[in-house]
């Protein structure tokens, strides 16, 4: 089915940015903070959708939206494409790559618990235990990596960006089910917009990107285009797949992440650091099975 290879595709899209924002971030002579890369890379994502919302039905999505559907959606859209990628961006300048993709990626975890606490879903006992498979693994990979980041902020920044993309996760459910995605992806994106906008305008200003190297603009601009074709090519497969199948190849993001991070990067590998993400990765996946229907 092509929906599969749409979510390969988004898979391996999302987890090469963990590398490209951490190298950006971590080399010599670099400028730019992660606000310039959250504010550019959504600047690029805003300019993408702008046509396809308006070849596509144009103005006629957002008027079906109605008022609730505008203001649910620019609430989720101030989570997902406002905070989340200021917390875990953030996080890329204090711990490595691969780590911060397998925490971020972790964020089924949680989707299963809050959908459980404010939904009322069932969570069968495979839910329960691949949450603590999950953790368990998590300790692992943060026992190991602790060698590697001098300062805890970068792992609670990390996990307040997977509780982001959790809670946008299940209070978007209805609103996803409810509305058009171009429309809702587009406000959310507008006030994710503003949000990073703002908090780069107050936190340093912009003169940083006009200062910054052509590689690091050139690598931001690809990381504005990877993030959006992968959430619109997930959009798309989730048309014909259902949740629990598309959840399957969430495991692509987080291995293609580690995997380039290795290998371009030269982050460390140790078979402690690959146990841990296993264990992880194999806990997110009992938890999304144990998600009652």
């Amino acid at each position: 089915m092509k929906e599969y290879s749409y979510l390969i595709t988004a898979g391996i899209l999302w987890g090469s940015g963990h590398p490209v924002i951490r190298y950006v971030l971590g080399h010599d002579g670099a400028v730019m903070t992660s606000l310039h890369i959250a504010f550019l890379s959504t600047l690029i994502g805003l300019t993408i959708l702008l046509p396809a919302v308006i070849l596509g039905r144009g103005l006629d999505r957002f008027r079906r939206m109605g008022r609730q559907g505008l203001l649910l959606a620019s609430l989720a859209g101030c989570l997902q494409y406002g905070l989340y990628p200021i917390l875990s961006y953030t996080a890329l300048g204090f711990i490595p790559a691969s780590l911060n993709a397998v925490i971020v990626g972790s964020s089924p975890i949680l989707i299963a618990v809050f959908s459980r606490l404010f939904l009322g879903e069932r969570l069968r006992w495979v839910g329960y235990a691949g949450v603590c498979v999950s953790f368990t693994g998590l300790a692992i990979l943060l026992g190991d990596y602790r060698l590697y980041f001098s300062s805890w902020l970068g792992p609670l920044l990390s996990f307040s960006a997977a509780a982001s993309a959790a809670v946008y996760a299940v209070s978007g459910r209805h609103l996803m089910k409810s509305q058009d995605v171009f429309a809702v992806t587009m406000v959310g994106t507008v006030q994710g917009l503003g949000i990073v906008g703002l908090a780069t305008y107050v936190g340093s200003g912009f003169q940083a990107i006009s200062g910054s190297g052509p590689l690091d603009l050139l690598l931001v601009g690809y990381w504005g285009v990877a993030v959006t074709l992968g959430n619109l090519l997930f959009y798309l497969a989730l048309k014909r797949v259902d949740a629990v199948r598309a959840g399957a190849f969430f495991f692509i993001s987080p291995v293609t992440a580690a995997a380039l991070s290795i290998a371009v990067l030269g982050e460390p590998l140790s078979l402690t650091m690959v146990a841990g993400v296993a264990v992880t990765l194999l806990g997110v996946r009992m938890a999304q099975l144990g998600v009652g229907r």
